[in-house]
C-alpha cells in the first residue's frame, strides 16, 4: 500500500509540473512599462483656465503662471487623502481647467496610445484602451514622489499613461518596479524640445525622483480598458493547446484526482476587474489559454479567483508558531459573473500550481506584531493573489443546479412562513437566481406593513440573476405577483408604499451589478418607460439609471447599444423624452469618440432580439411595441442630434466611419452599407469635405468588397486553379497532369486509357474539353476559357447588383457626394481590367493548328 500511495503522489507531482510548465510558458510580447520618445508630436494648443494659452517649451514665466493657478497634489493613504511634501512634491490642475485647442492632437495622443498598447501587450490592442486625461502636473525643482502604486481611479482603469511636455529640466526620471523586475525612464535627455511618454500597469510600484533644475511638466491619462472578452486567432497557440488538453487528460486518469487546481496570476486584480477583457500581458494570454484548452478537451472549467492567504505568528512561550490558512474570497467566470457557492471557501495550498513562496515576499497587510507588556502581540500577514481555477465539469457541476432547483421553492416557502432568517440562508445558497415563477410567488407574500424579507435579500437575489434584462423581469414579476395577491386591498397607501419598495430594489440592483453587456441598455431604457405613468417613480429610477451608466461608462458596447436606441425612441414623442434626452446628451460625446462601425452594424441587424419599446409597460398579454428600424436609422437620428449638440462631433463621427469602413465583414457590406447610405444621404451635407471624403471611401469599399476585380481574360494556357480536384498520392502520372496545367504554352494533353488512376478521376476536369476513351484509346484532354467565362459571368452578376443597389440611392445626393468621380464609380472602373491589353493578348493565328504555342481564337472560346 505504502509504494502504491508513493507512486500515486509521485504521479500528482509530476502532472501537476507539466501543466504549470504548459501555462507558464505562455508569454506575451509586452512589459510592465514602456518609454519613448513621441516621433510625430503635435502642440497641443494648451489653454489653462484663468492663464489661457501656454506657449511651447515652457518658458519661466509661463511656469510661474501654472505655479498661481495650481494646487498642491494630494496623495492617497488607505482611506485618506493627505498633502505631505514629504511622500509627494508637485503642482496639479483638474482636468475641468484645461482644453486642448489644436484639433490635430487628438490623433496625435491615439497614436501614442497605440504604441502604448503594443510595448504593455495590451489585449486586444489600442482598440480596447481609452485614454482619459486626469490631471496636469508640474514638478519644480525638488518635487518628486515616494514609491507607490496607483489607484483604481474609473472603472476599467488597468494603467497610466504620463506624457511629458517640451519643458527643459534635469533630474525627475521614473523608477518602475513589479517583482524582480525594474526599469528606469528619464524623460530630461530630451526635455527642451520633445516630448516623450511613460506608460505603465497600475499594480506596478513606481517613484518620480527628484527635480534638480528646470520645471518637469506633464499630463496624466488613465488607461482604462473598454473591451469585454476580446478574443483572437488561436492558430498560433494550437500546439500549446493540444499538450495543455493532454496534460488534462492526464488529470482523469490519476487515481486520486484532485477537485480543482490553481495557478497564481502575475498581477493583482479589484473585484471589478476580476474577468478575461481587464487581465493585463501574461495574464490574459495565459488564462486564454487555458480556457482555449478546457474548451478543446471539453470535460474542464477555467474560472478566475482573488484568493488570501493568511499566515498568523501566535509567538507562543515556548515555541514560535505559526497558523496558516488560504481562502477563495471571490470566484467568478471569465465574462466576471460572481459564482458565490464558491465565494470564502478554504483550500488546501498543495492544490496550488507555481505557488508562491511566502517566505520571501512582503505581506500586503499586517496586524498586530505591537508589544503588549513583556509579551509580543500575535502577527498577522496577508497575502493577496489573483489566479486562475480548473475544474472538472463533474465537480463544477455537483450540486450547483440541482441545488438551485430546490431553493426557489424554499424560498417561497420561508416567506410563507414569515421566517426572514431562513430566507435569507436561501438566497446565499443560491449560485444563480430562482425562476420567474418563484418571484411572481413571493410578490403574492408582500406586507409592507409587516415585511417578511430583508430588502438586501432581495436585491441579492436578483442580482444573481446576472443580465439587467433578467433582472428587470424577474423584478416585474415580483410587482404583478403582488398585485395578484392584493387585488382585493383597498388601501391606496399600502400600494404606494409597495411601489416606492419596489423602486428601491431596482436602484439597489442598478448599484450592485457587477457586469454588463449590449442587451441591458434596452432594459434601463425599458426599466424608465416602464413607470411613464407614475412620474415620481420614474425620477427616482433615473436617478439609479444614471449611477449605472456612469459606472460603466468605460464599456464600449453598453454606450453603443445606448446611443442606438435612445436615438430611436428620441423620435417618438412621450413623457420619458427629457430623460432620454439627457442620457444621450450625456453619453454623446463618449459615443462619437468610441463608435466602432462593425460593432454597429452587428447590433443593429440583431437588435429584434433586444427590445426597446415606443412607450410604457405591457400588461400581461398584450405584445411588444417594438421600434423597427433600417440598418442605417439609428446613425441618421444620431448624427442629426449631435450636429445640433455640440460643433465638430458630427465631422468626427463622419471621420470615424471612414476609416473603419475597411473592418466590414462582406455580409456587413452587403446587408448594411446601402441602407446606412440611403439614410445618411438624407442628413449630411453632401458638399463638405468631410461628407465627400465619408461617403466615397464607403462607397468605393462597398464596390470593391461586394464586387471584387474582374477576372482577367487568360493571355496564356496556364490552368492550374481549374483542375476540380488534385491527387493526393502524388503519383507518377497526375504529377505530369499538374505540370500540363501549368504550362502556358500546351493546350493539349494526352493520356493512356489503361492509366486507371488519372482515366478514373478525368471526369473532374470541369473546364477541359475531354474526348471520351473507347476500348484502347487514348483519352485527349483540351484546355479551354470555360473557368474565366463562368467566373466572369458571376463577376457580372454581382456587379449589377451592387449597381442596382446604388441606383437606389438619391441621384442628385450621390453626385453631389461622388463629385467629378460619379461616373467613373458607378461604371465600377476601378475594378475593370483594361480592355487594350485583353486586345493584345488576343492572338491572330489558327486556332486548329496543331502544336500551336498561342491561345488561339475558336468556336466557344473568347480569349
Amino acid at each position: 500500500m505504502s509504494d502504491s500511495s508513493d507512486n500515486d503522489d509521485a504521479d500528482r507531482k509530476l502532472f501537476m509540473g507539466n501543466l504549470a510548465y504548459s501555462i507558464s510558458k505562455v508569454h506575451s510580447a509586452g512589459s510592465f512599462a514602456a518609454f519613448g520618445v513621441i516621433d510625430a508630436f503635435v502642440n497641443p494648443g494648451i489653454s489653462v483656465e484663468p492663464i489661457g494659452i501656454v506657449r511651447l517649451p515652457l518658458s519661466q514665466e509661463d511656469a510661474n503662471s501654472l505655479v498661481q493657478a495650481s494646487q498642491k497634489a494630494p496623495f492617497g493613504k488607505g482611506n485618506q487623502t493627505l498633502v505631505d511634501e514629504s511622500v509627494r512634491k508637485t503642482w496639479q490642475i483638474d482636468a475641468e481647467k484645461i482644453q486642448y485647442l489644436n484639433s490635430g492632437w487628438q490623433r496625435c495622443l491615439d497614436q501614442t496610445v497605440e504604441r502604448v498598447a503594443q510595448e504593455l501587450g495590451v489585449a486586444g490592442g489600442s482598440t480596447n484602451v481609452r485614454a482619459e486625461f486626469y490631471k496636469m502636473l508640474l514638478y519644480e525643482p525638488g518635487a518628486m514622489f515616494k514609491p507607490h502604486q496607483d489607484t483604481e481611479k474609473v472603472p476599467g482603469m488597468f494603467g497610466t499613461l504620463v506624457i511629458c511636455l517640451p519643458s527643459s529640466h534635469t533630474g525627475g526620471a521614473v523608477s518602475l518596479r513589479h517583482g524582480a523586475k525594474s526599469k528606469t525612464f528619464d524623460t530630461s535627455t530630451t526635455s527642451t524640445f520633445d516630448a516623450s511618454f511613460v506608460a505603465w500597469y497600475a499594480d506596478v510600484t513606481h517613484e518620480i525622483e527628484a527635480v534638480q533644475t528646470g520645471y518637469r511638466w506633464v499630463l496624466t491619462y488613465n488607461l482604462v480598458n473598454t473591451s469585454h472578452i476580446p478574443y483572437q486567432s488561436a492558430s498560433a497557440l494550437d500546439v500549446q493547446i493540444e499538450q495543455f488538453a493532454q496534460a488534462l487528460t492526464q488529470w482523469q486518469d490519476l487515481e486520486d484526482a484532485p477537485e480543482y487546481l490553481a495557478y497564481p496570476l502575475a498581477h493583482q486584480y479589484t473585484n471589478q476587474n476580476l474577468r478575461l477583457a481587464q487581465l493585463k500581458g501574461d495574464d490574459y494570454h495565459r488564462a486564454r489559454h487555458v480556457a482555449q484548452g478546457c474548451a478543446a478537451h471539453g470535460k474542464f472549467y477555467v474560472l478566475l479567483a482573488n484568493m488570501e492567504m493568511c499566515m498568523t505568528d501566535r509567538n507562543c512561550e515556548e515555541e514560535e508558531e505559526v497558523e496558516s490558512q488560504l481562502i477563495l474570497c471571490r470566484v467568478v467566470d471569465l465574462q466576471g459573473s460572481n459564482l458565490s457557492m464558491y465565494n470564502a471557501m478554504n483550500i488546501s495550498d498543495e492544490f496550488i500550481l507555481h505557488g508562491s513562496s511566502y517566505d520571501d515576499r512582503q505581506p500586503d497587510v499586517q496586524r498586530g506584531g505591537n508589544y503588549l507588556g513583556n509579551q509580543y502581540a500575535e502577527i498577522e500577514q496577508f497575502f493577496k493573489d489573483s489566479a486562475l481555477v480548473i475544474v472538472p465539469s463533474n465537480c463544477m457541476h455537483e450540486g450547483r443546479q440541482d441545488r438551485d432547483l430546490y431553493l426557489g421553492p424554499a424560498a417561497v416557502n420561508a416567506a410563507f412562513l414569515e421566517d426572514v432568517s431562513l430566507f435569507s440562508k436561501t438566497v446565499k445558497k443560491a449560485a444563480g437566481t430562482f425562476e420567474k415563477e418563484y418571484y411572481c410567488a413571493l410578490g403574492e407574500f408582500i406586507n409592507i406593513q409587516k415585511p417578511v424579507v430583508q430588502e438586501h435579500d432581495i436585491i441579492e437575489a436578483l442580482t444573481k440573476s446576472g443580465k439587467l434584462s433578467k433582472i428587470h423581469e424577474n423584478l416585474n414579476a415580483f410587482r404583478d405577483g403582488f398585485f395578484r395577491g392584493n387585488c382585493d386591498r383597498s388601501e391606496q397607501v399600502h400600494i404606494r408604499h409597495f411601489k416606492r419598495w419596489i423602486d428601491n430594489l431596482t436602484c439597489g440592483c442598478l448599484r450592485n451589478s457587477e457586469s454588463v453587456c449590449e442587451e441591458d441598455a434596452s432594459a434601463l431604457i425599458n426599466i424608465l418607460l416602464d413607470r411613464e405613468e407614475e412620474p415620481f417613480s420614474q425620477f427616482v429610477l433615473y436617478q439609479g439609471v444614471r449611477t449605472f451608466i456612469d459606472y460603466f461608462r468605460g464599456e464600449e458596447t453598453l454606450i453603443s447599444a445606448l446611443m442606438i436606441e435612445l436615438s430611436l425612441l428620441l423620435q417618438y414623442q412621450g413623457r420619458s423624452k427629457i430623460y432620454l434626452e439627457t442620457i444621450l446628451r450625456n453619453v454623446a460625446e463618449l459615443a462619437v469618440c468610441k463608435f466602432n462601425l462593425s460593432r454597429y452594424a452587428t447590433y443593429v441587424k440583431s437588435r429584434p432580439a433586444s427590445v426597446t419599446r415606443a412607450s410604457g409597460r405591457k400588461s400581461c398579454g398584450q405584445a411588444e411595441n417594438v421600434i423597427q428600424c433600417s440598418p442605417g436609422g439609428p446613425i441618421k437620428a444620431f448624427y442629426e442630434y449631435i450636429s445640433n449638440l455640440k460643433p465638430g462631433a458630427s465631422s468626427q463621427l463622419l471621420r470615424k466611419i471612414q476609416t473603419q469602413a475597411a473592418g466590414l465583414t462582406l455580409q456587413q457590406a452587403q446587408d448594411f452599407v446601402p441602407s446606412f447610405l440611403t439614410e445618411m444621404l438624407i442628413v449630411v451635407d453632401v458638399s463638405s469635405a468631410e461628407a465627400q471624403e465619408c461617403l466615397q471611401t464607403l462607397i468605393e469599399f462597398y464596390i470593391v468588397q461586394t464586387v471584387g476585380q474582374e477576372p482577367e481574360k487568360p493571355s496564356n494556357w496556364a490552368r492550374p486553379q481549374e483542375m476540380e480536384r488534385k491527387c493526393y498520392v502524388h503519383c507518377y502520372e497526375c504529377s505530369k497532369m499538374e505540370e500540363f496545367l501549368r504550362d502556358p504554352q500546351r493546350q493539349h494533353y494526352t493520356l493512356p486509357s489503361n492509366y486507371y488512376h488519372l482515366s478514373s478521376i478525368c471526369h473532374h476536369f470541369e473546364y477541359f474539353d475531354v474526348e471520351k476513351n473507347i476500348r484502347e484509346r487514348p483519352i485527349a484532354v483540351m484546355k479551354t476559357t470555360k473557368w474565366w467565362e463562368e467566373q466572369h459571368q458571376k463577376w457580372e452578376s454581382r456587379a449589377s447588383t451592387a449597381r442596382k443597389a446604388l441606383q437606389r440611392l438619391s441621384k442628385a445626393k450621390l453626385k453631389g457626394c461622388l463629385g467629378h468621380r460619379y461616373d467613373e464609380m458607378m461604371d465600377f472602373q476601378m475594378l475593370k481590367v483594361n480592355d487594350k491589353a485583353h486586345e493584345s493578348n488576343a492572338g491572330g493565328k489558327d486556332y486548329h493548328q496543331v502544336g500551336s504555342t498561342v491561345p488561339q481564337k475558336r468556336s466557344g472560346d473568347v480569349l
